[in-house]
């Protein structure tokens, strides 16, 4: 029983530290375009389990930096 109230308390507080790493990065970008299969990810598009998918995400970084290299 204590083996288990240690576990759920563990993975409390790695999901809050994953919650927090996230909301972090979120104040250097501004995310643009997410497409999926080439299909607008706002448009839902239908996946199927286990099917293998491409995943393009287009954004603007808010913080400017001397030393990047476009793509």
């Amino acid at each position: 029983m204590d083996i288990k109230k240690l576990l759920v308390s563990f993975v409390a507080v790695l999901s809050v530290l994953l919650l927090v790493s996230t909301v972090s990065a979120t104040n250097v970008t501004n995310v643009a375009k997410v497409t999926i299969d080439g299909v607008n990810a706002s448009n839902k598009p239908a996946i199927i389990a286990g099917e293998t998918v491409t995943v393009k995400v287009i954004f603007t970084s808010n913080v400017s930096a001397s030393n990047c290299i476009k793509h």
